[in-house]
C-alpha cells in the first residue's frame, strides 16, 4: 500500500491523543421508555437532559421501540424534559449515581405517527420536518415490513428514485439523473454512503442491509457536504450503533423459489459505560427466477449469500468516542443480466420462450461478488459547542461474472468480466453549534485503484478480445457550510466545496486466438497510458423559515459535479469524456397538521444538467461514453403520511418529472449517429407514485394483528436516448401485502407476505450490444413466504 494510503488510514487514530483521559470519573447511565397516553411507544421523541455536573445539555431521540439511553453521566441531579412538537413537554427530575437509573415518561397525547430524524446535514440529528432538503427516511421497522433487503428494493417507495442493474452492478437514478456506465473506471451520478463512507463501485451497492437503523434518500445535487459524484442525490445507509442495552434478535424467512434466509444479531456492553459492541450475521439462498430451459438446474438470478458486520464502540471519559466497524460479504449465485431477448436483429433467428422469465442459453452463467471493509470514526468534543470528527475507511471489492452475452442458444459470444478495486478515504470535520450560528468545515481525501480485465470470446471465428484497463483516482476536497439564525423564524444557509481529482489509465489489450497467447490480429495490440485532471467549485445557498409553528418552507440553489473519465474499451488514448455539472433550484414546503397526525411535504425543482455522461454500445467489446450537450429537468414531489385514528397509518407519494435532452447527437449500435434532442432521459418516468396502508388490531390480551398493503406505479420509461419502441418499458404497477401477529410483550412476530401479487411482467433495463438480439433484464415475479422474528 502506498505511504499516502497508510497515512490516511492512521489519520483518525492519531487524533485520539486529543481525548481528555483526565475527565474519567464515576459515571452513571439513564434509560427509559416514552409512551403516549394509550400506552403506545413513541419513537423519534426528543429527550433533553440538563444538570449542574454537565458541561452542556445533551439531547437524544427515542429509538424505534420508544427507548432512550444516555451513558457517562457524572453523578448528580438531572432534569429531563421530553417533548414532541405541538404538545406540552413533560419535565421530571432524577438523581443519578454510579449505577443505572430508569425513568419512563408518559406524554398526555393520543397515539401519533412516527417523528422522523435524519443526519443528512452532517451536523447532528435533526427533525426531517425542519431539514431544508428533499429527503425521505425509511426506518428499520418499515424496511422490514416492505421486505427491502438491499438498495435495489427502495425503488417504488421513494419519489423519483429508480434502480436497475447490470449483472450486479447498480444503476441508481434520482430525479432522472443516473448513468448506465457501470464497468471499471466509471463513477455513479447518484451515490451511496454507508455510515458516511462513500461506496465508489457499482458492485458495492447491493450488499444486504445488516443491522440498519434507517436509510435516508437525499434528492438533488449534494455538492457541498457529500461532494464526490452526488449530482442526482445520495442514499445514506445508517447502521445501529452499539449501546449499553443488551439486544438480541433472530429472523427466519422461507418462501417460494426455495428462498431461505436467516439473520440475527447480538449487541450490548462488554465493559459497562466504556466498551460496547454488536455483531450481525446473514445467510441467505434463493433459486433463480428466470429459468434457463437448456440448463434446468442453472436458473438465472439465484442468490447464495454469507455476510457479517461487527462494531465496537469505545468511550474515553465524557469527551471522546471511537467507533470501529468491519463488514464482510460473499455474494454468489447465477447472475442475471439483460438475458431476455425482446427483439431479434436483422439476419438472426433463435428460439425465445414466450415467458419473460424463461430463456435459452448456450453457456451457463457464473458470478461472485466479495465485499469487505472497515472504518474508524473518532468523535472528540472539543468544547460544549464544538466537535471534531474523523472518519477513516478502507474498502475492497472483488466482482466477477461470466455470461452468455449473445442472449440465445446460439454459441456466438461469452463475456468474462472482472472488477477489482480497493479504496482508502479520510474525512475530517469540525462542527460548532451556537444559538445563532451552526457551521461545519471539513476536508475529504480519496484514493482508489480499480482494475477491469475482460475476456470477450467470439466462438464462431475462434477469437478473444482481451482488454485490461487499470484506473487510479486520487481526489481531495475542502468544504464548509454555515446556517445563521436571522430571527426566531428565518435562517440562511451558505456552503462551498472545492474538489480536485486526478485520474490515470494504464490500458492494454488486443485480439487473440481462442485459448492462445498468440495475437489473431497483430495490429490489434495496444498498450498506452493516459491522464486527466478535473476540478470544480460547488456552492449552495438557501433560505428557510418557519411560516407557522407547524409549517416549514425553504428555497435553495446548489451545484453538483461528477468528474470525467476514459473510454477504456477504445484501443488508443485521447478519448476521455468530460465532467457532468448540474445547477438545481428547489423550493419546498413541509407541513405538519392535526397535532402531528398528518404530514404533507412538497418539493418543486428545476435542474440544468450539462455534459451528461451516456454510454452507447458500438459493437461487441467496444463501448463509447460521450457527453450529451445538456438536459433540462423539472419536477414536483409530494409525500404525505397520516394517522387518521389509532391503529391505522396511511402514506403515499406522487412525482411528476419532465426530463429531456437538449441538443444531442447520440451514438448508437454500429456507430450510427442520430439526434436525441427533446427525447426523455433514461429511466425517468413522467409520473410515478406509491401508497401504503397499515392496520393494527388489538386482539384482547392475545396480542396485535397487523395488515399492510403497498402499491407502486410508474409511467413509461426509455432505456436509451433514442426513445425507440423496443428498448422501453410501458407503464406498470406492483402490489404487495403483509399480515403479521405479535403478542403483547412484542418479543416475537410471525408474518406472511406476497410481493408482485399480480405476477406482473416488466423489465428494469435493456442492452443492444449483443449480436443477435436486444435484451432486457426481467423484474422479479410473484414472491410469497413466511417470516418469524424473535426479539428475546
Amino acid at each position: 500500500m502506498p505511504h499516502r494510503s497508510r497515512a490516511l488510514l492512521f489519520a483518525g487514530w492519531l487524533l485520539a491523543s486529543a481525548g481528555n483521559a483526565a475527565l474519567a470519573q464515576p459515571t452513571g447511565q439513564l434509560s427509559g421508555e416514552v409512551r403516549d397516553a394509550t400506552g403506545g411507544l413513541l419513537p423519534g421523541v426528543d429527550v433533553l437532559v440538563t444538570g449542574a455536573a454537565m458541561l452542556a445539555p445533551r439531547t437524544v431521540v427515542t429509538n424505534d421501540r420508544g427507548r432512550y439511553e444516555l451513558d457517562n453521566l457524572p453523578a448528580g441531579r438531572y432534569v429531563i424534559q421530553v417533548s414532541l412538537r405541538g404538545f406540552e413537554p413533560r419535565t421530571a427530575a432524577i438523581d443519578i449515581g454510579a449505577g443505572t437509573a430508569t425513568l419512563d415518561v408518559v406524554l398526555a397525547i393520543g397515539s401519533l405517527g412516527e417523528r422522523v430524524t435524519v443526519t443528512a446535514t452532517k451536523t447532528g440529528a435533526a427533525d426531517i420536518q425542519t431539514t431544508p432538503i428533499a429527503v425521505t427516511a425509511l426506518r428499520a421497522s418499515t424496511l422490514e415490513q416492505l421486505g427491502v433487503q438491499t438498495v435495489e428494493g427502495l425503488a417504488g417507495f421513494v419519489p423519483t428514485l429508480t434502480i436497475s442493474q447490470h449483472t450486479g452492478l447498480a444503476q441508481v437514478t434520482i430525479r432522472g439523473i443516473g448513468t448506465n456506465v457501470v464497468l471499471a473506471g466509471a463513477d455513479p451520478s447518484s451515490t451511496i454512503h454507508l455510515d458516511g463512507v462513500y461506496l465508489a463501485r457499482p458492485s458495492m451497492v447491493f450488499m444486504d442491509f445488516l443491522n440498519v437503523e434507517r436509510v435516508e434518500v437525499l434528492r438533488g445535487p449534494q455538492g457541498t457536504l457529500y461532494g464526490r459524484n452526488s449530482v442526482g442525490g445520495t442514499i445514506n445507509i445508517v447502521t445501529r450503533q452499539p449501546s449499553n442495552t443488551l439486544e438480541t434478535s433472530v429472523r427466519l424467512t422461507a418462501g417460494n423459489h426455495d428462498k431461505l434466509r436467516a439473520e440475527g444479531g447480538v449487541g450490548g456492553p462488554l465493559i459497562k459505560d466504556k466498551v460496547m459492541g454488536n455483531f450481525t450475521f446473514l445467510r441467505s439462498s434463493r433459486a433463480g427466477f428466470v429459468k434457463d430451459l437448456d440448463h434446468p438446474d442453472h436458473s438465472l438470478g439465484s442468490e447464495d449469500t454469507w455476510a457479517g458486520r461487527g462494531q465496537l464502540r469505545v468511550v474515553f471519559g465524557t469527551h471522546t468516542e471511537l467507533l470501529l466497524s468491519a463488514d464482510y460479504g460473499r455474494f454468489e449465485g447465477i447472475p442475471l443480466t439483460y438475458a431476455k431477448p425482446i427483439a431479434a436483429k436483422p439476419g438472426f433467428s433463435f428460439d425465445s420462450p414466450a415467458s419473460l422469465w424463461a430463456v435459452r442459453t448456450s453457456h451457463p452463467a457464473l458470478g461472485e461478488n466479495i465485499q469487505r471493509g472497515g472504518s474508524a470514526k473518532l468523535a472528540i468534543r472539543v468544547s460544549d459547542t464544538t466537535t471534531l470528527n474523523s472518519l477513516t475507511a478502507y474498502r475492497k471489492s472483488n466482482h466477477r461474472f461470466f455470461i452468455d452475452a449473445d442472449l440465445t442458444e446460439l454459441p456466438l459470444q461469452t463475456n468474462d468480466v472482472r472488477d477489482l478495486q480497493h479504496q482508502v478515504s479520510q474525512e475530517l470535520t469540525l462542527v460548532r453549534h451556537t444559538p445563532k450560528l451552526t457551521w461545519i468545515g471539513g476536508a475529504f481525501f480519496f484514493d482508489e485503484h480499480n482494475r477491469g480485465p475482460v475476456l470477450i470470446t467470439l466462438h464462431a471465428p475462434g477469437i478473444e478480445n482481451r482488454p485490461d484497463a487499470t484506473f487510479t483516482a486520487r481526489a481531495w476536497a475542502l468544504f464548509g457550510q454555515a446556517t445563521y439564525q436571522v430571527s426566531d423564524r428565518v435562517s440562511l444557509t451558505g456552503g462551498l466545496r472545492y474538489t480536485e481529482e486526478v485520474k490515470d489509465l494504464a490500458n492494454t489489450g488486443g485480439t487473440y486466438r481462442l485459448g492462445s497467447p498468440a495475437l489473431a490480429v497483430p495490429a490489434s495490440f495496444y498498450d498506452f497510458v493516459d491522464r486527466a485532471t478535473y476540478d470544480a467549485w460547488t456552492p449552495k445557498v438557501s433560505i428557510q423559515a418557519r411560516a407557522a409553528s407547524d409549517m416549514f418552507v425553504y428555497v435553495s440553489a446548489t451545484r453538483g459535479f461528477k468528474s470525467g473519465g476514459f473510454n477504456a474499451s477504445w484501443p488508443a488514448p485521447g478519448r476521455p469524456y468530460n465532467p457532468e455539472f448540474a445547477w438545481s433550484f428547489e423550493g419546498g414546503l413541509k407541513h405538519t397538521m392535526a397535532g402531528g397526525r398528518v404530514r404533507v411535504n412538497t418539493a418543486v425543482f428545476s435542474t440544468d444538467l450539462q455534459d451528461l455522461q451516456v454510454q452507447s454500445f458500438i459493437r461487441p467489446g467496444l463501448l463509447d461514453i460521450s457527453n450529451a450537450a445538456s438536459a433540462n429537468i423539472r419536477g414536483i414531489e409530494i409525500e404525505a403520511a397520516a394517522v387518521p385514528w389509532r391503529g391505522v397509518q396511511l402514506a403515499g407519494h406522487l412525482s411528476g418529472l419532465d426530463a429531456t435532452y437538449g441538443p444531442y447527437l447520440a451514438l448508437g449500435p454500429g456507430g450510427v449517429t442520430r439526434s436525441a434532442a427533446g427525447n426523455r432521459l433514461n429511466n425517468a418516468p413522467v409520473w410515478s407514485g406509491g401508497g401504503s396502508a397499515v392496520y393494527a388490531l388489538a386482539i384482547g390480551r392475545a396480542g396485535t394483528a397487523s395488515l399492510r398493503g403497498d402499491v407502486s406505479w410508474q409511467s413509461r420509461v426509455f432505456f436509451t436516448p433514442f426513445n425507440d419502441g423496443i428498448e422501453t418499458q410501458n407503464a406498470y404497477g406492483l402490489l404487495q401485502l403483509r399480515a403479521g401477529f405479535e403478542p403483547p410483550h412484542r418479543r416475537w412476530e410471525i408474518a406472511v407476505y406476497a410481493r408482485n401479487l399480480g405476477n406482473t411482467e416488466y423489465i428494469t433495463g435493456t442492452a443492444s450490444g449483443a449480436l443477435p438480439a436486444v435484451g432486457g433484464r426481467p423484474g422479479d415475479p410473484r414472491q410469497w413466504g413466511t417470516q418469524f422474528t424473535l426479539r428475546p
